[in-house]
């Protein structure tokens, strides 16, 4: 008797907890969905409100909007329980001009999960698309956009993955790009707002996973098989970054590369925001190797930079890089260690329009190089190249670094 009367009170309890739940969830669907009706724009309301589940339909007309030149319609169903496998399931309908070009009549669907320390999952889900016109083509297949956001709108990590992204567009030069199986993935280990992100504002430290399949660019480059990894600290400094990739063919005929088993891990300490900002390659700046107002910054930095690993195959060949450069802000310098089973020209070819060979001295068939440099302040005190002194006591204002070999 006794136990009976256990069974019905903890089934009565549990049935309990469950209803709060219910109505736990459904007053934060409902609080989501006025924080949505008070940023947008919304037309049409029809809000429906049940105790276990929930509706609204509407239309988004709101100047944010203003790409597709057209209202929106949105459908949201709303499931109030934890134990639902979406909270919220959100069908976009495409306008009029988008519905002619995607032929589909729902173009994204939204997928929102409420986490139990009351984050919630976003999986954003667009149609497929393939789109051919004229002068551009665009292919998006399976595309999968997932984030974890708090209250506040803070983020915790974000992933997508795509099963084929390619794009080409034949205006004044060709330009093509096309990823396979591609995916990233960045978990913050201290919630980040997206423009503190975008703007690496604060401190923002994060690992990293990216792979891709094969990467197709200008129909020129052809990558297969990529795996990067990353962590680090983002502030006024880049900290404790660690980069490691792993690409298993890179093949090229304009730079005529055809490269295998290529690995690249290196790490940073203390790098200056500017000097990445500054090195960036698609801004109207000099590589670091051109630009001498690049090298001062690291000479004035306390800034560390190990190569712990560059090696490629080739022919049946190998090529290996490692090296380090380190500033204490005073005094500054660059080791670099290279062993080639082969003349480095016939992995890179490019390197004979600088008779990058004759850096090379050929011992045990092999080739080797050391290059050392070392400086105080704004003087380069010495250069050395396989242990044969080249400079000494040079101004970095008066000539660049990596040219004084030329003497």
């Amino acid at each position: 008797m006794k136990k009976s009367v256990i069974f019905s009170s903890v089934i009565i309890i549990l049935f309990v907890l469950y209803l709060a739940q219910v109505a736990f969830v459904r007053g934060l669907n409902l609080e989501f969905f006025e924080q949505v009706s008070s940023q947008y724009a919304l037309t049409d309301v029809e809000l429906k409100k049940g105790f276990f589940s929930s509706s609204a339909n509407f239309v988004i007309d709101d100047e944010s909007l203003a790409a597709f030149a057209e209202p929106i319609k949105v459908e949201i169903t709303f499931h109030n329980s934890y134990f639902a496998p979406n909270t919220f399931v959100a069908n976009f309908f495409s306008p009029d001009s988008l519905k002619q070009s995607i032929q589909e009549e729902i173009f994204l669907t939204l997928n929102g999960k409420l986490k139990f320390n009351q984050s919630l999952d976003l999986e954003f889900k667009p149609t497929n698309i393939n789109f051919n016109e004229d002068i551009f083509e665009f292919k998006l297949e399976d595309f999968v956009l997932k984030v974890n956001v708090n209250k506040d709108s803070s983020l915790n990590s974000f992933a997508l993955k795509t099963k084929e992204f390619d794009f080409s567009l034949f205006f004044m030069q060709y330009l093509h790009f096309k990823f396979t199986n591609f995916a990233y993935e960045e978990r913050f280990l201290q919630p980040v707002f997206l423009q503190d992100y975008i703007d690496a504002q604060g401190i923002v430290a994060s690992k990293s996973h990216l792979s891709a399949e094969n990467i197709e660019l200008y129909d020129d480059i052809n990558i297969s098989k990529v795996v990067m990894e990353s962590m680090g600290k983002m502030g006024e400094e880049l900290d404790d970054l660690n980069i490691k990739l792993k690409i298993e063919d890179f093949k090229s005929k304009q730079m005529q590369l055809n490269l295998h088993a290529i690995n690249f891990d290196m790490n940073a300490k203390d790098l200056p925001k500017e000097l990445l900002i500054s090195s960036n390659p698609w801004i109207d700046h000099e590589s670091l190797l051109d630009n001498e107002e690049l090298f001062e910054l690291f000479a004035r930095s306390k800034a560390e930079i190990m190569l712990n690993d560059f090696s490629v195959s080739s022919k049946g060949k190998k090529f290996k890089l490692s090296g380090l450069a380190k500033s204490d802000s005073s005094n500054f310098s660059v080791l670099l260690n290279a062993h080639s089973e082969i003349l480095p020209s016939a992995i890179f070819p490019v390197l004979i329009w600088f008779d990058m060979d004759e850096f090379f001295v050929q011992k045990d068939n092999a080739y080797t190089m050391k290059y050392e440099l070392e400086g105080k302040n704004e003087n380069i005190t010495q250069i050395k190249l396989n242990d044969e002194v080249l400079v000494g006591d040079r101004n970095l204002s008066q000539d660049k670094a990596f040219e004084l070999y030329k003497e």
